[in-house]
């Protein structure tokens, strides 16, 4: 009896070990396996693994030691106890870059993945058909890799690229433009390599199963909504079957079934856009002592306006070349041995010289057996759908939900930002699902306009001097600020940042060039209508502004505004005591140029005739005024107004008199052209650092001092605002 009781209690403690919460072991007995939380029985001690065995366990897991309950009581069971959660399964449509990477994370993870493949094995065929451009890894292709632990093997077989090397038609002069700063670049890897790569690295995983030569037909569906199933049909035998998994992943490439299927479901958006180039690949073999026959760690670059040409080095002393034109100039103007080699030997002289006549012909035909049939161009697509998720079961990635012109490659982010998300919800598939359809639809609508600007860029603008002359100055500031002015190119290639948040730091109004301590005053900004260089949406503001939008060089619908404002961010140029006071005003009649102490004080004001040239302390004086008889140029009538007065030396061009009004007086320390005694007016004053060139009544104002580095060329009143200031530069906030 007492035995059988044991029985029992062992066999009721068995059953809650399936529901149970282990209590991590005191005494673990598991041998040569690494320990974690839960301890794993891993076959091959892959230490990523480790992470997700509470999370589904990867193999069975071994735990020594549960305590449960039975009857109130609680018992302690001790032995090795092998059990494992169910798993839950992925089906991956498509083994491509983004298919395979899929395959790795989630079998890290602890899924049961299965890929189904159209083609062959790539490993298996000597030529792959189809795309087959050299990628460039940025470092957001390097972190995905980083994260399935292939970082450091796929660096080593590709080429890093530092720069872009611009080559003129003359075929001699050749331009460098790096992509950022020193030790910053991008790496060239053959995308077969890297495929083949990721499908091994997939494979060493048990729960992973590559199933090549099954293809995708359709999409099953539900009550009249997207399906957890998949129909393949099996090339190899013709035989059709339907696979069901927890979630469904169509990588299956730019003419996805997947998605096709999905196009029959409402509220699905979707377009497509066939940009008028085409491509043709080419390859540079090595020189004949082994060697790469040009730079090898660059980006080669032929632009020629509306047609580019590229080329990347491989590892083994190859470079694959590419030429984007369009598909008329194709037809046209290389439809014949001698039309090809002619337009070569124009536009792209050293590469023809480097292919050779007789290679580059053979190029653009097919291979056996239709060696003597031409080549054709091959398409390149931009594709855009939303949402990307549906039923939380099915979602699309990579080109299958955002196919684009091949100048940004960015899709190995895809896998690595949804790994992310999944471990934010704890693998909660409609949580994981709705937030990054939601997150990354838009994102990858811009990467896809990006991409499509990014080829604009290179076929044409990279030999505008402008161009140049801007690359050169984002550099620049990017080193002199290299956490706040960020060029665009950088943003994307060497950051992570969300590709809709780098388009919206690049259109910030409040961030531009020349931009200080104000976020809101920039030399060319566009976004916003307030702050602009030559801005026309607001005619408050243009060129100038400073601390104030409202004030700039030619303003004209509000007369208070205009050039060269000092003191008070509503006065202009020469306006000092007065904020109505402008240079060429016409709105109002009595603003005008060289007013100083009163408003009403202009150069040939007609409003009131008291208002003219000259006038000083009293807002009845001017030149040539007719209506007062006390205001005059030269006048003797009154002591007190005169251009040479000595009657009352209050007012005079050179009074001794009166220390308080003089051209050159030393008297009074407070006004002067050339004082010295008082450090703080003065044309070149050297006593006080803070005054300088055109100094009025405020300090804060100056040309060109160099004391104060928060004061120098167009200073106004606040001191934090100014062109070339170098003291306030950590509230500097750049981006390009």
């Amino acid at each position: 009896m007492p035995s059988t009781c044991v029985i029992i209690i062992f066999v009721v403690g068995l059953f809650y070990v399936i529901s149970a919460e282990p209590v991590p072991p005191t005494n673990t007995n598991v041998t040569e396996a690494p320990v974690c939380e839960v301890p794993c029985e891993i076959g091959d001690n892959k230490c990523a693994l480790l992470q997700s065995c509470i999370k589904g366990c990867c193999g069975p897991a071994v735990i020594n030691n549960i305590r449960i309950r039975v009857n109130s009581k609680t018992i302690s069971i001790r032995g090795d106890f092998k059990m494992c959660k169910a798993q839950q399964k992925v089906v991956i449509a498509g083994a491509g870059l983004v298919g395979a990477m899929n395959a790795c994370f989630f079998a890290a993870k602890g899924w049961q993945v299965e890929v189904y493949e159209a083609r062959n094995d790539i490993r298996s065929m000597a030529h792959v058909a189809g795309r087959s451009i050299n990628l460039a890894l940025s470092r957001r292709g390097m972190a995905s890799l980083e994260a399935i632990g292939l970082k450091d093997y796929i660096v080593h077989k590709g080429v890093e690229m530092h720069a872009r090397l611009v080559h003129d038609i003359d075929g001699k002069t050749i331009h460098r433009q790096p992509y950022g700063q020193p030790g910053q670049h991008i790496v060239s890897i053959n995308r077969r390599h890297l495929n083949e790569a990721l499908i091994d690295e997939a494979e060493k995983y048990p729960t992973v199963k590559f199933f090549f030569q099954h293809k995708i037909v359709k999409l099953k569906s539900s009550n009249g909504k997207p399906g957890n199933g998949l129909t393949i049909e099996n090339n190899l035998n013709n035989e059709t079957f339907e696979v069901e998994a927890d979630l469904l992943l169509a990588c299956d490439g730019a003419y996805s079934a997947i998605r096709k299927s999905l196009m029959s479901f409402p509220l699905f958006q979707y377009s497509q856009q066939y940009i008028e180039h085409g491509y043709v690949e080419l390859n540079v073999k090595p020189t004949k002592d082994g060697q790469f026959a040009m730079e090898p760690n660059v980006f080669h670059l032929w632009p020629r306006g509306d047609f580019t040409l590229i080329a990347l080095a491989n590892t083994d002393k190859t470079f694959t070349v590419t030429l984007f034109a369009p598909f008329q100039v194709f037809e046209e103007q290389m439809d014949t041995d001698a039309k090809l080699w002619q337009f070569f030997t124009h536009y792209f002289p050293e590469m023809a010289e480097l292919l050779g006549r007789s290679d580059l012909i053979a190029a653009f035909y097919k291979s056996a057996p239709n060696q003597h049939e031409r080549r054709e161009a091959l398409p390149l697509v931009s594709i855009k759908c939303q949402p990307h998720a549906f039923e939380n079961r099915v979602l699309l990635m990579g080109d299958a939900a955002h196919a684009m012109v091949p100048f940004y490659g960015q899709g190995f982010e895809d896998c690595l930002v949804l790994s992310e998300i999944l471990e934010r919800f704890n693998n909660d598939i409609p949580k994981t699902l709705d937030y990054y359809s939601r997150t990354r639809c838009q994102d990858a609508h811009t990467i896809n306009d990006l991409a499509m600007y990014n080829y604009l860029e290179l076929k044409d603008l990279v030999n505008k001097s402008k161009y140049k002359l801007r690359k050169k100055f984002d550099l620049w500031l990017n080193k002199l600020f290299p956490n706040k002015w960020i060029p665009l190119y950088s943003m994307v290639t060497f950051t992570r940042i969300p590709y809709h948040q780098v388009v919206q730091l690049k259109a910030n109004p409040e961030i531009n060039y020349a931009s200080t301590a104000n976020p809101e005053i920039n030399y060319a900004s566009t976004a916003n209508p307030e702050i602009n260089y030559a801005s026309t949406a607001n005619p408050e503001i243009n060129y100038a502004s400073t601390a104030n939008p409202e004030i700039n060089y030619a303003s004209t619908a509000n007369p208070e505004i205009n050039y060269a404002s000092t003191a008070n961010p509503e006065i202009n140029y020469a306006s000092t005591a007065n904020l109505e006071i402008n240079y060429a005003s016409t709105a109002n009649p009595e603003i005008n140029y060289a007013s100083t102490a009163n408003p009403e004080i202009n150069y040939a004001s007609t409003a009131n005739p008291e208002i003219n040239y000259a006038s000083t302390a009293n807002p009845e004086i001017n030149y040539a005024s007719t209506a007062n008889p006390e205001i005059n140029y030269a006048s003797t009538a009154n002591p007190e107004i005169n251009y040479a007065s000595t009657a009352n030396p209050e007012i005079n061009y050179a009074s001794t008199a009166n220390p308080a009004i003089n051209y050159a007086s030393t008297a009074n320390p407070e006004i002067n052209y050339a004082s010295t005694a008082n450090p703080e007016i003065n044309y070149a004053s050297t006593a006080n650092p803070e005054i300088n060139y055109a100094s009025t009544a405020n300090p804060a104002i100056n040309y060109a001092s160099t004391a104060n580095p928060e004061i120098n060329y167009a200073s106004t009143a606040n001191p934090e605002i100014n062109y070339a200031s170098t003291a306030n530069l950590n509230q500097l906030c750049f981006y390009s």
